[in-house]
């Protein structure tokens, strides 16, 4: 729902078709740019019904049936006394997420392109959102067979070694959280607390890859000022992508990854792979 605040940066134009549909007006998303909450964003000041629909130049009630339904949903505030309308806190949860996922693929990018050359694999990039990671950038190996790559594509926490890392640092609530949802989806929840206790202690994930058969994936935790802010993966064909491998690349890749924590804020990478 738009209540998750840290969904917005991922989600917002899904979550806002879902908003159209509920609506009942068609293609609300493709006429956002008409009448949305950055009409209200781009104003110097608070603004009455009336002072919209002049500004945007639409229908009366199509302004206010809009405006009830993105108050409902946070993007806007409507003052109680001044009836005046102003912009809420999941706009600016959203605007704030898009310019961190700006961030976070762009410290990053030089480090994907080494780490995909030093081991010849391919190299994904995971966001942290919510109880998932998604794959927001990354590289994929020049070998004719090859992990592939799926941005955009998200998992719950508990699947795969990218999503794993993140979890086993994050605090116990969540991760509490998050394993009674895999105890639903999967038996082996004894098995994953103890993977995540031994990723704790050695700062990655190393896992057969639940994409392929025969496919081998190194994770490790990126962070932020905040804490655990995602995570980068190598992944190969196990032939090629072997433990020999890892250990010879692996100091390399940890010094790629404290350098995309430290531009992000953070210098728990750094402590991790001391």
């Amino acid at each position: 729902g738009l209540d998750r605040l840290d969904d917005l940066g991922i989600g917002a134009l899904v979550q806002l078709r879902v908003i159209g549909d509920a609506i009942g007006i068609g293609r609300f998303a493709a006429r956002l740019d008409r009448i949305d909450p950055g009409a209200i964003a781009t104003a110097d000041r608070p603004m009455r019904l009336m002072e919209l629909v002049d500004k945007l130049n639409a229908d009366k009630s199509a302004v206010h049936r809009l405006l009830r339904h993105l108050t409902e949903c946070g993007f806007v505030t409507r003052d109680a006394s001044s009836l005046q309308y102003k912009v809420g806190p999941a706009f600016l949860a959203m605007s704030s997420a898009a310019i961190s996922r700006a961030d976070f693929c762009a410290v990053a990018r030089d480090y994907l392109l080494r780490v995909r050359d030093l081991t010849g694999e391919t190299v994904g990039l995971h966001l942290k959102v919510g109880h998932e990671r998604v794959c927001v950038d990354g590289v994929e190996s020049q070998h004719d067979i090859r992990s592939a790559l799926f941005r955009g594509e998200r998992r719950p926490l508990y699947s795969g070694a990218g999503g794993k890392v993140i979890l086993a640092f994050m605090g116990d609530d969540t991760t509490s959280a998050v394993l009674k949802h895999a105890a639903i989806a999967k038996p082996s929840v004894k098995a994953l607390a103890s993977q995540l206790v031994a990723i704790r202690k050695t700062g990655r994930a190393w896992d057969s890859s639940e994409r392929f058969k025969g496919g081998a994936v190194l994770a490790v935790p990126i962070f932020d000022g905040n804490g655990i802010a995602g995570s980068l993966t190598v992944s190969g064909p196990g032939m090629r992508w072997t433990s020999q491998a890892l250990r010879r690349h692996l100091p390399q890749i940890q010094k790629a990854v404290q350098q995309i924590s430290s531009g992000l804020g953070s210098g728990e990478a750094a402590r991790l792979a001391s």
